[in-house]
This record gives structure tokens, sequence and C-alpha cells, in this order.
């Protein structure tokens, strides 16, 4: 019978075995930087635990790295990864530009929260992945080259996995980790207030991005069911808690739709959201997905020159890896 693989144990269970074996907590912490570092898959060569616990952890769990069940390169030199942990799988993403290269990491095997234009919604969720497969993605697409920056926008919703999300994000800015400064990582949300009110009190203080793109409830529900629960008004407000209690930058993403969300008037009531809540707006060209009723707006340009002066900032985000349906929104990848 094959053994758990220790990669994709809960950051709970993981600090258990130690306990269980008598060991201090920082000696799990010794062991993430030989797996999720290093990339070690063998606990003999963990030497900074004990020959005992190294052969007790040999009895319980192996250490083998995910399969990559497919690897895809776009002409614009991005690279998705399918990462396969036992049937479990999931994509990541690596984007290369003049400033260096950037990981979206995906949080979650698919997303039960079904936002109307994305990929990943259509897949349901199948679980959420663990601290261990978070920092399996990171060390994955490392081996492509030096990282600058960490973006968790991949599949799923990061909120609803805060439990693994957080120590990954924990390791991946620590010195003994990734060495990321956590203005260099991003957690983009679709809004789950609660829990980004716990996140700005437990997490590591990474930046925030919350996806709005609608200014009005009607038109947000519509595309994003989530918005029923948490309507703009109220997600706005926990956005600007997150910003004073993580001391941390908040970025408003807008996906622009033709016909849906791109007129005159919702330039207006965007600015005006950014200025009320002081958060920066980041305009995101909709990357067409098949089977979904959407199309990307022919008006981006002329919408960011409307915003331009009036909402607190704004850029356009030019995706990376369509080619490959490995930009934004397009990510619904599964073993075949």
């Amino acid at each position: 019978m094959a053994l758990p693989n220790i990669r994709s144990i809960t950051q709970a269970e993981f600090l258990r075995v130690f306990r269980e074996l008598g060991e201090p907590a920082y000696k799990a912490e010794a062991l993430k930087q030989f797996l999720f570092k290093e990339g070690v898959t063998d606990f003999e060569h963990v030497t900074t635990l004990s020959l005992a616990v190294r052969r007790q952890l040999a009895l319980r769990y192996d250490a083998v790295m995910p399969e990559i069940a497919s690897r895809a390169v776009a002409n614009d030199g991005t690279v998705k990864v399918l990462l396969n942990w036992a049937g479990t799988t999931a994509e990541a993403v690596l984007m290369p530009s003049v400033k260096g290269k950037t990981i979206c990491l995906s949080a979650q095997s698919g997303c039960r929260l079904r936002c109307g234009f994305c990929a990943t919604g259509t897949l349901g969720l199948k679980r959420n992945l663990t601290c261990g497969e978070i920092l399996d993605q990171i060390l994955v697409l490392s081996g492509e080259g030096a990282i600058s920056r960490v973006v968790v926008m991949g599949m799923g919703e990061p909120m609803e996995n805060l439990d693994e999300l957080i120590p990954a994000l924990a390791f991946a800015i620590s010195e003994k980790g990734h060495s990321l400064s956590r203005k260099k990582v991003t957690v983009s949300t679709v809004g789950l207030c609660p829990e980004i009110e716990r996140f700005a009190a437990e997490g590591p203080g990474v930046e925030l991005a919350i996806s709005l793109h609608a200014t009005t409830d009607e038109i947000r529900t519509m595309l994003m069911p989530v918005n029923k629960k948490y309507p703009i008004e109220m997600l706005m407000r926990s956005a600007r808690i997150y910003a004073e209690r993580a001391n941390a930058k908040v970025t408003i993403e807008y996906t622009l739709l033709e016909d849906v969300n791109d007129t005159d008037a919702d330039a207006g009531r965007l600015a005006r959201i950014s200025r009320k809540y002081q958060m920066p707006v980041n305009l995101i060209r909709y990357n067409k997905v098949s089977d979904l009723p959407f199309s990307p707006s022919p008006r981006l340009d002329e919408f960011a020159l409307m915003l331009k002066g009036k909402a607190l900032g704004v850029t356009v985000r030019r995706s990376k890896g369509s080619s490959i349906q490995a930009a934004c929104g397009q990510l619904a990848g599964a073993l075949r």
C-alpha cells in the first residue's frame, strides 16, 4: 500500500506529526526548507533531523514531487504547468517580463464560486490545496528561472483556504524560504468579507487585489454570485480594513467585458469607488473562454483614459499566455 505524500498533508497534520515524534515546531519548519525550497525527496537527506526521526518519517510518508502532467510554453515566453498530486490537479503559470519573472499560483483545485466569465468556475471545487502543494508550485516553476514576484491569482478562491495559504505565504517571504518581500506577493479575492478581515489579522501582510469587475450590485451579482452575500459596499469596507490593519496596498481588479461593464457611467462609478476607498485600479483585458458568453471590450484604452486623473491611479494589465490558455480567467486544467 502506497504511503501518503508528506507534500499533500495539511499544515495541521504536518505540525501534529512532529508533536507526536516529540520534536519542536521549528524542526517542522526546517523540514519545509528541505522539501519546498531545496526539493529533497528522500528524508535521509534532511540532515537537521535525527536519524531516528528521519526513519520514522520514512515509515509514515513518501516525499515524491508532484507529476508535471503537462507543460506548455506560449510565444511570449509564458510557461504553464499542470501539476498532479495523486489525482488532484492544479495549474500554475510563470510569466516573464522586463521586471523579472512572476509566478501565478493556485490555492484550490477547481473553484465553487462560479464567476460567470472564469473557466475555473466551470470545474466546481475539487478540494483545497495544502500548504505543501501551494509551495510545490513555486518550487517547480523556480526551475524555469529566478522569480521576483508571486501572485495567488490562479485556480480557486484563496480566502477559502487560509489555513493552508497563510503558512505557505509565511514560508515564501521568510529568510529560510524564498525570501520574497511581502510587497512582491499579491493575493486576489472575489471578496469574502470575514475571511479578508481574518487575513488582515493573521496573514503576513502581503498585498491584496479585489476582483470587483462591476460598479453596480445588479451587474456584479449577475457576473459573480458571491455578491449576493457580500455586496460592493460591504466588500470595499472590508478591503479598506485590510489595507489599514495589514498596512498593505490594496488594488481593485476590473476585467472589461463588452456591453456589460464598459460604459462611461461605469468609468465614473469606478473612479469614485477608487477615490473613496483610496485604491488604484488595475484594468484587465478579458481573455476569451470557450462556451462562456462574454467578449473583450474594445474600449479598454478609452476606458483607461476616462479613469486617468479621476481614479486614485490606473494601470492596464496586458495578460500573458492566452495562446496556451494561461491568462487571467482561463485556467481549467484537468487530467485527460
